[in-house]
């Protein structure tokens, strides 16, 4: 979800077109709307709602950003509802964008760790972080894969390798 809306600021910065932001945690939102004041901005609107049953129109948007939203859902069926949401609310000819972490960014930073004595990283608990051949998989039919890029984020690489470091 956009969380507090400090992202969907960031990203969506020079742009003049109506930018909505769900997220699940209504407090987030709340915060949003002090954050649309401090960026001035009367273009973006943060709605609450749950990305597997998303309160927006069908075909009503040709971009749907997803920013570390998978990988914080609990399971697979969630991230496959997520996705049809997003498909359904894409107009004909739309751009799914997923920036998310894999299991295969677990195992990049689980190796670096390694060599410094650091515990292994493993899937946390409470969600379900797919493969990029889940994400392939879950896509497929519905989406056309334009590329896929490094999965370890810099937010991962400092937060699981270079925090636990210092």
């Amino acid at each position: 979800g956009c969380a507090n809306g400090y992202s969907v600021l960031r990203a969506t910065k020079g742009l003049e077109t109506m930018v909505v932001g769900v997220d699940l945690n209504i407090e987030a939102i709340k915060s949003s709307g002090n954050n649309l004041v401090l960026g001035e901005r009367t273009n973006i609107k943060f709605l609450g709602g749950n990305i597997e049953n998303l309160p927006l129109s069908d075909e009503s948007f040709d971009f749907v950003i997803m920013k570390r939203v998978l990988g914080n859902l609990p399971s697979k069926n969630s991230q496959e509802r997520a996705l049809g949401e997003a498909s359904r609310v894409l107009s004909s000819g739309g751009y799914l964008y997923i920036l998310d972490g894999v299991t295969e960014s677990l195992d990049i930073l689980s190796k670096m760790r390694q060599e410094y004595n650091l515990p292994l990283l493993t899937q946390p608990n409470h969600t379900y972080l797919p493969s990029e051949s889940e994400i392939i998989q879950m896509t497929k039919g519905t989406f056309e894969l334009e590329s896929i890029r490094n999965p370890t984020s810099t937010y991962y690489y400092i937060t699981r390798f270079i925090y636990p470091l210092i």
